[in-house]
């Protein structure tokens, strides 16, 4: 794996509320690592319940992004970008913000059904099944906006189970699931490889490999490969296995957002 294919395409820098590295930290651990290149996706969340409501800083972000671009020219691309958290309700705020920050990357995600976040207490109290059919539709909903350049963490609630249910069986919902990648594929939305499982002990990414397979099989071109790491310490961990995994299902391209516009990589 040589230096110029690995791209950590979901990182957040101490401008999301729950990490705590600057960016020009980042870079510097990003170059010692072997990356070629990171995409700083810190949070804008719409829900004004969640924690981070009003954290994201779309001047302040881009100014330490062309400082850091600056720093190491030639040797780390470094892209401005946003987690976007998708609640239909919430739907002009996001157009908003998207009219009004110039970003390289909108990474869209769901994190909320219907004002409840989803984790472990969602989960238990909704159960798992359930919990997949209401964030299935509204990710739907997201990709079918088509304001964002990739999906995150397509099967995100397996992150909260407790860890003797197991994974969860995809059978019921693979209709949601194949309505939802086709449309990504009509739509030239990337899908997002999230590399975080592994180290959660969830023994595969964001989605698992069937998705992986599944959305190359109808047609899908673009990915994206991020660790989601919210401390320096995981930065790029598993981004050349996800890359790997990427090549079994068929890719043989990551694909990269600057000015939204999309660049493909090999790998």
């Amino acid at each position: 794996m040589t230096r110029g294919s690995l791209f950590d395409d979901h990182v957040h820098s101490s401008m999301s509320p729950d990490a705590r590295d600057g960016v020009a930290a980042l870079c510097d651990v990003a170059l010692e690592r072997g990356l070629a290149g990171l995409a700083i996706t810190d949070h804008f969340d719409t829900e004004p319940a969640d924690p981070g409501y009003g954290h994201y800083d779309c001047d302040r972000l881009s100014r330490e992004v062309e400082q850091a671009r600056r720093a190491y020219e030639g040797r780390l691309a470094i892209l401005v970008g946003a987690e976007i958290c998708f609640q239909p309700v919430f739907l002009p705020r996001i157009v908003a913000f998207l009219d009004a920050c110039p970003l390289d990357f909108a990474l869209g995600s769901v994190h909320w059904i219907e004002r409840e976040l989803v984790d472990r207490a969602y989960l238990a109290q909704h159960g798992a099944d359930a919990a997949y059919e209401g964030y299935l539709r509204i990710v739907e909903q997201a990709v079918g906006t088509g304001l964002f350049d990739a999906i995150a963490h397509l099967d995100l609630p397996k992150r909260h189970l407790p860890p003797e249910h197991g994974l969860v069986d995809l059978r019921p919902h693979w209709a949601a699931l194949e309505r939802i990648l086709k449309l990504m594929v009509e739509q030239g939305t990337a899908l997002e490889i999230n590399v975080s499982g592994w180290r959660h002990g969830l023994g595969e990414p964001l989605p698992c490999e069937a998705v992986v397979r599944r959305y190359r099989e109808l047609g899908g071109t673009r990915i994206t490969i991020g660790t989601d790491s919210h401390r320096i310490g995981v930065l790029g961990r598993d981004i050349a296995r996800g890359q790997e995994l990427a090549r079994r299902a068929g890719f043989t391209h990551v694909t990269r957002f600057v000015g939204r516009r999309p660049l493909s990589m090999p790998i």
